[in-house]
């Protein structure tokens, strides 16, 4: 059997995608199968969108017919008997395929590569009719179909450390599958990281707010404070609760499923930079609903005044001077109130929105830091997002898809170069004690010099124990001349 005939075994009967094994008896890849699922558990029925019943159906193409998509599932076997149906918790859903699965379909573990025509397809794209979208009957509804790439800005390096890379196609110029290949199944991304923010804001209230504990219940997708909750900020009491923070952030982050992929440092990693990009963002956002410019408000609800730095936040204190205050968080403080809310204003950015800028920023920043054999996972999920996000503005009739999704990616831009600083500036805080930071919060922003050290000193062990086995061989060596002598 040639090559190029065991590529084509092993492919999607369907689009033609890599598959993973049977599903509903039929040789096809996740993204199918779930369509195939979706489709029969919700007794959805579709028109094709050229009216003829023949559109071709790839994988590469931006955009999929659904009816004849669905026609040739049928076409190629798959069984509607075989859907069982839908559970009713979104999040506790079965995978379509698992490892003991590929074990038994042993020709489906190994993913073939792209051949030249396809690769070509996967570049250029496939122009083809705007298919329609129909209006959500459910939550179940929301599940990604997989059949929308999202088209973005040419490539544009941020810094050193963290950039965002994009072509015509999303490319990230990561190991792993393609971020055109279809991403397995699943609930909506943008769906549990909006329940995820909610959860946040209610835990916001009942740990920061003085209000009576009936106001406090309840998760919704407003400011979780009012303008009468929100306080000076002193900065001796938000570095208590540094911790507290953190951990938000990090429940934030375990909604992502794969992070238990990771090992520590990449966990350790991602959670560095996420913790930096909610400090960035999440004052941003407050301070945008509370609607008070003239105030900045922290994630414990107090405020420091963005119009007079030597008013409401920036006086003197036991562990840090105004004058230093005023010197190392102006700066950061002026990249968000000049940089990022602006472009928030402008677009009046809804919370979906602004869930979506929160999460992209998060996984798109930690995507360097993360070691190179996981950092698919990081684009895979970055790909999902988008493709989330794109999908929500098309549930929601909106008109500038292309305007409010370009100034999202857009303002990754400020975001990274706001964090970069943020780190900088804490740094020298550290090294010229000018106040006690949290143990945990310099173990974070020195992560990158952590895992240097301990890089080097893992290389110096090595080379200190090859080093020992040249001088045993060369005894060796020394001794057998020796014999031979003799």
């Amino acid at each position: 059997m040639t090559a190029e005939a065991s590529s084509s075994s092993t492919r999607c009967l369907i689009c033609s995608a890599q598959a993973t094994g049977f599903h509903f008896e039929a040789q096809s890849c996740s993204a199918c199968a779930a369509f195939f699922r979706r489709t029969v558990a919700l007794t959805k029925s579709f028109k094709c969108i050229t009216g003829r019943d023949d559109c071709n159906v790839h994988y590469s193409m931006h955009q999929i017919c659904r009816s004849c998509r669905h026609k040739k599932c049928l076409s190629n076997g798959m069984k509607p008997g075989g859907v069982q149906p839908k559970k009713p918790n979104i999040e506790t859903g079965r995978a379509f395929f698992t490892k003991s699965g590929l074990k038994r379909n042993k020709k489906f573990a190994n993913v073939s590569p792209q051949t030249a025509d396809e690769q070509k397809l996967v570049v250029e794209g496939v122009k083809v009719p705007k298919i329609e979208v129909q209006e959500p009957n459910s939550l179940e509804d929301l599940e990604q179909d997989n059949e929308f790439v999202i088209k973005t800005p040419t490539p544009r390096k941020i810094s050193s450390s963290t950039s965002f890379s994009a072509s015509t196609t999303t490319n990230y110029s990561t190991p792993g599958p393609s971020p055109m290949a279809p991403c397995s199944a699943g609930p909506d991304v943008l769906t549990l990281f909006i329940r995820e923010e909610m959860k946040l804001g209610e835990r916001r209230r009942l740990l920061f707010s003085e209000r009576a504990v009936g106001t406090l219940l309840g998760q919704n997708k407003h400011c979780p404070y009012k303008k009468e909750d929100i306080k000076p900020l002193v900065f001796h009491d938000f570095r208590l609760t540094i911790k507290t923070h953190i951990m938000l952030v990090y429940e934030w982050l375990q909604t992502w499923p794969e992070l238990q992929e990771l090992d520590d440092f990449d966990r350790m990693s991602l959670l560095r930079k996420a913790v930096l990009i909610h400090f960035l963002l999440d004052p941003s956002f407050l301070s945008y609903q509370i609607g008070e410019p003239d105030k900045l408000i922290m994630q414990n609800g107090g405020f420091i005044s963005t119009a007079d730095h030597h008013g409401v936040g920036w006086e003197d204190e036991t562990d840090i001077s105004g004058e230093n205050k005023r010197k190392y968080y102006v700066p950061i403080m002026k990249q968000i109130t000049d940089e990022i809310m602006p472009a928030m204003e402008a677009m009046k950015i809804t919370f979906e929105e602004f869930v979506a800028l929160k999460a992209l920023a998060c996984f798109q920043g930690g995507f360097e830091n993360v070691s190179e054999a996981k950092r698919h996972l990081i684009t895979q999920q970055v790909n999902r997002i988008m493709t989330s996000l794109h999908t929500h503005y098309l549930e929601n009739s909106e008109e500038k898809i292309a305007e409010r999704f370009g100034t999202i990616v857009l303002m990754l831009s400020n975001i990274f170069t706001a964090g970069n600083d943020f780190v900088q500036n804490h740094r020298e805080i550290d090294i010229f004690h000018i106040w006690d930071l949290d143990k945990l919060v310099l173990q974070l922003l020195n992560l990158d010099k952590i895992m240097e050290t301990e890089a080097r000193e893992t290389a110096e062990k090595r080379a200190m124990r090859n080093g020992i086995n040249v001088v045993n061989n060369n005894n060796d060596v020394l001794l057998g001349q020796a014999k031979l002598e003799k």
